[in-house]
């Protein structure tokens, strides 16, 4: 959740719209249900800062009454269980962004912390149809390579790595490698470029620089039109959440000794520096828009359908 000093901050580094985690990703279907309501609040205190996106519409609204829109996700689809009608209710609150699994083997897939990559379950096949025809965006960035793959032939719409970056500059199995990026951009999609040092830059601590490169790596492959922002950042978390976090999933940051954030890109105020960074990488006015989100709401419109 959002503390009111990060709202604020949201507001200071301009931002438009903002993916958030709406559970964490080992939470079960009651526990994100009251994830959920703790959101549903959220907005209600703070109705004149935030604003829920649902409909692609809203991304324009909220810009025009200088709200931040808030899009919500899960990063798993394990709380849905095998009942995928639970899915439609999951809809009607509002999700509408799905990891299909977090790091490690669910019904539906394996994640990208599996050995194996077996790939997707029948159950998760049926889980990729049922998001498409429910306008639900489906995210590819902790599912398995072999999951991914399958998921990425298998939608009818084009699906998204929130926040991942290069496996060929940083090889951490949470990166994309370049056939699946391809694979990706050949359906529509696009990857959003992470802040996040250990998936940057392994021997020392990431620099702005290492982000940068991994956004010209991408534009370089498969153009810009397939390239976004998912920068991964936090607002304050509790400690205990770390703990947890370390214990469940150690292969995310594992023995990286760094801190895991970007000098100069600790929180929103300074986000504002991205664009800055890709005009002097030669980026052109057009395509800073695009990366900064204009690509993200061009997939917005076409998967999230009424």
């Amino acid at each position: 959740m959002f503390p009111d000093t990060y709202v604020n901050e949201l507001h200071a580094g301009h931002v438009g719209i903002e993916n958030v985690t709406t559970a964490p990703p080992w939470d079960d279907a009651k526990q994100t249900f009251e994830r959920f309501s703790q959101w549903f609040a959220l907005f209600r205190d703070h109705s004149e800062k935030l604003q829920q996106v649902e409909r692609p519409d809203d991304i324009d609204e909220a810009k025009s009454k200088g709200k931040v829109g808030i899009i919500l996700g899960l990063q798993g689809a394990s709380p849905i269980g095998e009942d995928l009608n639970l899915l439609l209710v999951f809809r009607k609150l509002g999700l509408r962004i799905l990891g299909l699994a977090y790091q490690r083997r669910n019904i539906f897939a394996d994640g990208c912390g599996e050995p194996k990559d077996s790939g997707l379950s029948k159950l998760g096949e049926k889980l990729v149809s049922e998001a498409n025809r429910l306008g639900i965006l489906i995210d590819l960035s902790h599912a398995g390579r072999k999951a991914a793959m399958e998921a990425t032939e298998l939608s009818r719409d084009p699906v998204i790595f929130s926040h991942s970056n290069v496996k060929a500059l940083c090889n951490h199995a949470r990166n994309a490698d370049d056939e699946q990026i391809k694979a990706l951009s050949e359906r529509g999609g696009l990857i959003g470029l992470a802040a996040y040092g250990p998936l940057l830059r392994g021997n020392a601590r990431a620099t702005m620089k290492d982000f940068f490169d991994h956004i010209d790596y991408v534009v370089k492959l498969v153009g810009v039109n397939h390239v976004g922002l998912g920068l991964d950042l936090y607002p304050p978390t509790p400690q205990e959440f770390w703990a947890e976090f370390r214990r469940r999933v150690p292969e995310i940051a594992g023995s990286y000794p760094f801190e895991t954030t970007l000098e100069g890109l600790n929180g929103p105020a300074e986000w504002v520096t991205i664009a800055k960074g890709l005009e002097e990488r030669g980026y052109s006015e057009d395509d800073i828009r695009k990366i900064l989100g204009q690509n993200a709401a061009r997939i917005f419109r076409e998967v999230w359908r009424d």
